[in-house]
């Protein structure tokens, strides 16, 4: 079911993504892909035990520090002027394989399962975004302009207290879940 999803969400992404122009940017490529997963796990049975799906329906805060890192590594790489083709990979192994588990598992009507999955892709996109703008302010990267610099400074400073509080809620989510489970 893996490899016909990993199609679907392709073919959905170039097909009708790219298309209608909503392909062209992260959330975009994220519709499709969820989309396209949800479909397949409508239509394709698959084992929601398989070790694939099933080491994706539990969260841990190891799981925080392992986003944390990939997010990092790519901003340092965006910075450093590393290849695009590496700055990819790191988004789709954060992001790509709870997403497309969430989406079988919504799709399959698994929700007992796939809210664990959930949290772990709001984790990662967390994480990711969190380790970013923090990489980018730690470099100094900013606009050439003095108006620009102090505009984004101050975008750069909220998009980071709100991506911190997101993940102080996730932590304490996934806190509270392994104390009760």
């Amino acid at each position: 079911a893996a490899a016909v999803t990993v199609f679907v969400c392709v073919w959905v992404f170039c097909v009708w993504g790219v298309g209608c122009g909503v392909g062209r940017c992260g959330a975009g490529w994220c519709c499709d892909v969820g989309c396209g997963a949800v479909a397949v796990g409508w239509v394709v049975p698959f084992d929601p035990g398989g070790r694939e799906i099933a080491s994706r329906t539990e969260v841990g805060l190891s799981d925080v520090a392992l986003a944390l890192a990939a997010g990092t590594a790519g901003a340092v790489a965006v910075t450093s002027g590393v290849s695009a083709n590496l700055i990819g990979v790191m988004v789709a192994v954060a992001l790509l394989p709870p997403m497309v588990a969430f989406g079988l598992l919504i799709g399959a009507g698994r929700f007992d399962l796939a809210d664990g999955t959930g949290l772990l892709l709001a984790v990662n996109l967390t994480c990711v975004n969190l380790a970013a703008v923090a990489t980018f302010l730690i470099r100094g990267i900013r606009p050439s302009t003095f108006y620009e610099q102090d505009k984004a400074k101050k975008a750069s400073v909220a998009a980071l207290i709100v991506w911190l509080v997101i993940l102080l809620v996730t932590v304490m989510v996934i806190w509270l879940s392994q104390a009760g489970g």
